[in-house]
């Protein structure tokens, strides 16, 4: 199999996300620190939880790596507001097998 092809595809895709480290820096406090998916080393615990949003962890990537991603993470990048963001976490209701379901 010639994996040449579909790398070169692959970089084709890549586009630089931010021109620098401050421009990084605002976007994510203005959307990835305000978001209820975003996680963040726990200094406590000497942990890093696993993402929850592929958005923060493909820029966070290409801020240790060479800057660039691909197509998804650049369009969220380049709105001021990310358009995946939640502000608020989902609500589950748990419901008993058992438990009838009445309606008022």
């Amino acid at each position: 199999m010639d994996f040449t092809k579909r790398d070169s595809a692959m970089e084709r895709d890549r586009k630089q996300l931010f021109s620098n480290g401050t421009e990084f820096m605002n976007w994510q406090g203005n959307n990835c620190e305000r978001c209820v998916k975003a996680v963040f080393y726990n200094e406590k615990k000497n942990t890093f939880p696993n993402y929850r949003c592929s958005v923060q962890r493909d820029i966070e990537l290409a801020a240790v790596t060479d800057g660039c991603s691909g197509k998804r993470t650049y369009e969220a990048v380049q709105a001021s507001v990310c358009p995946y963001i939640q502000y608020e976490r989902k609500k589950y209701v748990k419901k008993d097998k058992n438990q009838l379901n009445l309606e008022l």
